[in-house]
């Protein structure tokens, strides 16, 4: 059966232990919690409404919400 995870063996740096490091297995990052991910809307138009810094951009045939000030507004459409 196919988890969503792997696990990686690791060494410690200050006793030289090994130690298991999770990382997910689609996108290899490590699975720490505090990064959030990124909304997908079907429409953009009220998120750009809530904060004033929010700008619209498209890149690569997407259309993105990004602020640099407050990045968890960021959006993605497509």
């Amino acid at each position: 059966m196919l988890t969503n995870r792997t696990e990686k063996v690791t060494s410690c740096p200050t006793n030289g232990a090994p130690r298991l490091a999770r990382f997910d297995y689609l996108g290899a990052t490590p699975s720490s919690g505090v990064e959030k991910k990124m909304k997908i809307k079907n429409s953009l138009k009220s998120l750009k409404n809530r904060h004033r810094e929010n700008r619209l951009v498209r890149r690569k045939g997407r259309v993105y919400i990004i602020n640099k000030s407050n990045p968890r507004f960021k959006a993605r459409q497509g």
